[in-house]
């Protein structure tokens, strides 16, 4: 039996994993003296509020602390406050399971699930995924992931472009859609509030202005656009500087890492690619000219410089285009037209093939890839084709 002194040395029979201790003065309370010396208080009960013989109702086990934090006296006064709630009809077991239960299925627990999830599947970009979700359900994150509605993430959406941020609007919804799938295929919500949202259908206006919104940069547009990112010196004017000499995509360029750097090739693993079959990309004099120049931060090439430690992407991207826009003159032009520029100039003016073209900036298909990589000499062609048009940049950027 339990007493004022005796508590604290109390342990359970020779053999037996955990024993409980029942006290005299409060019938229902006992200590639980496990074989490795920790010990817990607990409080014996059956429900007040389930219906039939309570007699017949196996009894709950509610802790009330460990006996390191709680004193006898304490963990009575704790048993005789639970005692009166229990009697109100509480069930303090059931409560606890619940409040468990809601916080399993919270935005911010069902997130960290999500990108455990997107680094075991090894998706690109989950660190830029991660940062639109938690920056559009930031003030959400203690909500339960079903009372988020529709008119909630519209509403989120509206905000960012208001705030001049389309990219970032666009960002969010998509990555919010795909979080909300994978909520609804683990039973978490019913659907996908965003499943059957769709933009209204564009204007005629809206189609012209988003054709001619691309468009093939000038020599004179290049070697200035060259010029501003190469003076800039940080890791954003070396990105543009490589989007220029190797026609790839914004995020393949920002999560360049060492590793994937030989001596005469860079070679992306098909987890870092947009069609997931990897890319290849010779080394041209230009290309190594800048990777010669380039400070050793870690294992990212080009890093954040706004977040210590060089292992952050780069992030704010339509400031950081904004700023090149303006430093340029040249405000009607994207990122995504750089590789436009080189893709166009490489079959028009340098004479490759569509395949070889295809091939470059690794938009290839199966059927192109079973025809291009079949022959041996395609990375000839491209070590060719990648040196003429480092040759072109460096002469237009001499010369304007």
């Amino acid at each position: 039996m339990l007493t004022g002194s005796n508590y604290k040395t109390l342990s359970p029979d020779t053999g037996r994993k955990d024993q409980l201790f029942f006290d005299g003065s409060i019938k229902s309370l006992a200590l639980r003296a496990y074989a490795s010396g920790k010990a817990t208080w607990i409080l014996q009960y059956r429900p007040k509020n389930i219906a039939g013989n309570r007699a017949r109702i196996g009894t709950k086990k509610a802790v009330l602390g460990d006996r390191v934090n709680m004193s006898l006296s304490d963990a009575r006064q704790a048993a005789r406050s639970l005692m009166a709630k229990i009697d109100q009809g509480h069930d303090p077991v059931e409560e606890k399971q619940l409040l468990r239960k809601q916080e399993l299925i919270t935005v911010q627990a069902q997130l960290d699930e999500y990108q455990a999830d997107l680094v075991r599947r090894q998706l690109v970009n989950v660190k830029t995924a991660m940062s639109a979700l938690k920056s559009g359900f930031q003030g959400k994150m203690t909500r339960e992931v079903h009372k988020i509605i529709l008119s909630d993430l519209l509403q989120e959406i509206k905000s960012i472009e208001a705030r001049g941020k389309l990219g970032a609007a666009q960002d969010f919804r998509k990555h919010a859609s795909a979080f909300l799938s994978f909520c609804a295929t683990r039973g978490v919500i019913q659907s996908n509030p965003l499943a059957g949202y769709r933009r209204a259908r564009r204007t005629r206006a809206e189609i012209v202005e988003t054709v001619e919104h691309g468009r093939i940069l000038t020599d004179t547009e290049l070697a200035t656009i060259w010029k501003v990112a190469q003076s800039r010196n940080d890791s954003f004017g070396r990105i543009v500087q490589f989007l220029i000499l190797s026609g790839t995509r914004r995020h393949e360029a920002a999560l360049l890492r060492c590793s994937f750097i030989s001596d005469q090739w860079i070679n992306y693993p098909a987890t870092f690619t947009k069609q997931a079959r990897g890319h290849s990309v010779p080394r041209s004099s230009g290309i190594d000219e800048l990777l010669s120049g380039t400070p050793n931060r870690g294992e990212l090439l080009w890093p954040s410089l706004r977040v210590a430690g060089g292992g952050t992407p780069i992030s704010g991207w339509t400031k950081y285009v904004a700023a090149l826009q303006q430093s340029t003159n040249i405000y009607d032009f994207t990122l995504h037209d750089l590789r436009r520029t080189f893709r166009t100039w490489a079959e028009e003016r340098y004479g490759a093939t569509d395949s070889l073209c295809e091939a470059a900036i690794g938009h290839v298909s199966r059927h192109i890839l079973n025809r291009i990589y079949s022959r041996p000499k395609w990375q000839n062609d491209l070590r060719l084709l990648f040196q003429a048009w480092s040759d072109h940049v460096a002469q237009v950027t001499k010369f304007t």
